[in-house]
């Protein structure tokens, strides 16, 4: 797609300092096609303090007028139990980031119980609940974080999905925040539910696979309000039209992720996707900057 064909769209959800340094330099000269904002998702407060001259625009030639890589930063779940010892100087540097406006949003942050996180880098495993215990306490950080600065969270979620949609919930409902769960995980009921309860679902390069049949019934149930598009680069890379899957994922599928979703939404796939790509964009920006919203 050209820019004229799906006007400026925007990238929900990346790690833009784990991108190759060409990579990065395509986006800012503008390369990647019609992409001029990226969110980009932190997995450690100390990670995205140490990287944070990687996502400021470069001076002279090499940087595009409009484009911005907006940063996120939180105490991804994956994470958590290889830096269990850290949580208080995590804290401290989160605080320090959301003080200083380093971040536009809390994340990624939530639960993943999958058997490879469950692992513990000596080779020995992490009970169940014992990892979840400290999920719960580095969730509870990055809330208070969130809460104190008037800021979005960024959920992840793998092998804990009702405890992320009823954690969600109770922030969203009860508490009034704002929250996103990328790589939207749940059923077409789950999403009718939670994106009319307020919560920004985010769909990305999986969307493409032909196995993804319950995301993709997800995105179609999703409230349009409540929509977002990522690419989740360099990970989960999309289906390209011919079959193949690259090894690593860009910012530069994100036409192809936005047509997949418009045609899934019956929605034509020229205007439809722009229509689409539209409200994807003015969608990410109330998830981020809108404090006091309406529900959808």
């Amino acid at each position: 797609m050209s820019t004229e064909e799906t006007g400026l769209l925007v990238d929900s959800h990346l790690h833009f300092d784990l991108l190759s340094e060409d990579v990065r330099n395509d986006f800012w000269q503008g390369r990647l096609g019609p992409l001029d904002f990226l969110l980009s998702a932190g997995v450690w407060p100390a990670d995205t303090k140490k990287n944070r001259s990687l996502f400021a625009k470069p001076s002279g030639e090499l940087s595009r007028l409009s484009a911005q890589v907006a940063v996120a930063s939180g105490l991804h779940p994956m994470e958590v139990g290889l830096r269990e010892g850290f949580l208080d100087d995590a804290h401290s540097t989160l605080w320090e980031l959301a003080e200083q406006g380093e971040v536009v949003a809390i994340g990624e942050t939530g639960f993943d119980l999958s058997p490879g996180v469950l692992r513990r880098a000596d080779g020995s495993s992490f009970e169940k609940g014992e990892l979840f215990l400290l999920q719960q306490r580095a969730l509870a950080i990055c809330v208070e974080v969130a809460e104190r600065f008037s800021l979005p969270l960024i959920f992840h979620s793998r092998g804990a999905w009702q405890a992320t949609a009823d954690a969600v919930l109770d922030l969203v409902q009860k508490r009034g925040l704002r929250a996103m769960i990328h790589c939207f995980p749940g059923s077409a009921s789950e999403a009718r539910r939670l994106s009319e309860a307020g919560v920004y679902l985010s769909f990305g390069g999986v969307l493409t696979w032909p196995s993804a049949r319950k995301m993709k019934a997800a995105v179609q149930a999703c409230h349009i309000d409540r929509l977002l598009l990522e690419t989740d680069s360099p990970d989960l890379p999309p289906q390209l039209p011919d079959g193949s899957r690259p090894e690593r994922n860009s910012p530069s599928f994100l036409p192809l992720i936005c047509q997949t979703a418009a045609s899934l939404r019956e929605m034509d796939p020229g205007e439809g996707a722009l229509e689409l790509g539209r409200h994807t964009r003015e969608n990410l920006f109330r998830f981020l900057w809108s404090r006091s919203e309406d529900r959808a």
